[in-house]
């Protein structure tokens, strides 16, 4: 691994030429004692950071979108930063209509979305627009029941937690309460804030994972709001999770070591499922 270190420091076109294209599916299987058992083995498809404009264009939003396809996910649930906060309002208008008849090529109808800080720089407005068009229920500050069998999961989300203004007592007061429920926040960190409104799954974006990790050190950089819950899952207690994802794209740098892109697909199953 230090081998690879000096490799890459020595050999920048690594980072920018292969592992920042270099996608990967991060697989996960979680058990929950509050999952009805009706909702054993909901699998989630779970993408953040995509950061259109930097460095990054329509080819890959539809590789993306092709690759979420394939694991045929109950749901599909997208945290933040469609765009860089690089892209002018011009530029942004020039990828409104592809990128709507990308996303809308997803073949899972339950798609949710939130807003992140750089998606404030484009527009909430116009953000909102775009994924709503593409079918995804844009979830600020909104709660919501979903069904089956007459068992409800809740999904809630809110707005960016730097530029915006989460409301979490509105939100989660939006339904009436279920014994699961899947919580959408772009910044991870901010989990630690909601109060006591329950929630067992969080799945955020925003750190990247670092985008650049050194052996034995870690992440060099990481956002405010990104600097607790850094990359992948952790375990809050027995029945509670935080996963943050290392999301798609790149943001001031378009570099990637040891901090691979990524999908995740997040397979739940109740107490009695799978471990």
């Amino acid at each position: 691994m230090a081998g690879l270190g000096i490799f890459a420091a020595a050999n920048p076109l690594y980072a920018y030429a292969l592992e920042r294209k270099w996608l990967h599916i991060e697989r996960i299987k979680l058990t929950f004692a509050s999952l009805p058992k009706v909702w054993n083995g909901l699998k989630i498809a779970h993408f953040s950071d995509f950061h259109l404009g930097f460095f990054q264009e329509i080819d890959r939003l539809r590789t993306v979108v092709e690759k979420i396809n394939l694991e045929q996910a109950d749901l599909i649930c997208f945290t933040g930063d469609f765009m860089d906060h690089s892209v002018g309002s011009n530029e942004a208008k020039t990828y409104y209509d592809e990128a709507v008849s990308v996303l809308s090529q997803l073949a899972t109808k339950q798609r949710f979305a939130v807003l992140g800080n750089h998606d404030y720089a484009i527009g909430p407005p116009f953000i909102t627009d775009l994924f709503e068009k593409a079918g995804f229920q844009m979830m600020t500050n909104r709660s919501i029941l979903l069904t089956k069998n007459d068992v409800p999961i809740k999904i809630v989300g809110l707005d960016d937690g730097l530029n915006g203004r989460p409301e979490p007592m509105h939100a989660w007061g939006m339904v009436p309460e279920a014994e699961f429920t899947i919580f959408l926040m772009h910044e991870p960190d901010f989990g630690d804030y909601v109060g006591r409104n329950p929630w067992q799954l969080q799945l955020s974006g925003h750190s990247h994972g670092g985008q650049i990790r050194i052996p034995l050190i870690g992440a060099l950089v990481v956002p405010p709001l990104g600097r607790k819950y850094i990359d992948h899952l952790y375990r809050i207690d027995d029945d509670k999770y935080v996963f943050t994802t290392r999301g798609v794209g790149t943001t001031k740098l378009p570099l990637r070591y040891l901090c691979r892109p990524e999908i995740a697909v997040i397979e739940l199953y109740s107490g009695e499922g799978k471990s």
